[in-house]
């Protein structure tokens, strides 16, 4: 039988077998732990921008002050506000335009990396991962956006 490990970050439940799968001989698909949570932040990213999109079309053009003041507005679930690894997200807003922001692995600001609106060209676990008004200014390399 094989052993097959669940673990649920952000609500994205990731599936790893530890040996040959059983039904269909599928070989073990295992990918670094730092890119499964770039998987889930770029996920969870893509979803607080859409409700931050929807919140703005409710209250005239105007994002919500705070992640916080969101959540409770859609009673949304607490875990969507933390990155792949744990951390909360950064929001900086002028009230009609915002930043939403993953300060990756080691959780500090780094230089833009890629061209805006563009991906890390290399394999990199620290990049930041940042939307603009609801559009990608940075992601990593080989995540869907």
């Amino acid at each position: 039988m094989a052993s097959i490990r669940r673990a649920a970050i952000a609500g994205v439940t990731v599936v790893v077998c530890a040996s040959v799968c059983k039904l269909g001989a599928i070989p073990p698909k295992t990918k670094h732990p730092d890119f499964v949570a770039q998987i889930v932040t770029v996920s969870a990213m893509r979803s607080i921008s859409q409700e931050v999109s929807h919140y703005m079309t409710e209250h005239q053009g105007a994002a919500p002050n705070t992640l916080e003041e969101l959540r409770l507005a859609y009673d949304l679930p607490a875990k969507w506000f933390r990155d792949g690894w744990g951390r909360p997200f950064s929001f900086f807003t002028t009230g009609q335009s915002y930043v939403l922001a993953s300060f990756g692995k080691s959780g500090s600001p780094e230089s833009q990396r890629a061209s805006p609106g563009g991906v890390v060209q290399e394999l990199d676990y620290e990049s930041d991962i940042v939307i603009v008004d609801g559009k990608w200014a940075q992601t990593p390399l080989d995540v869907d956006q």
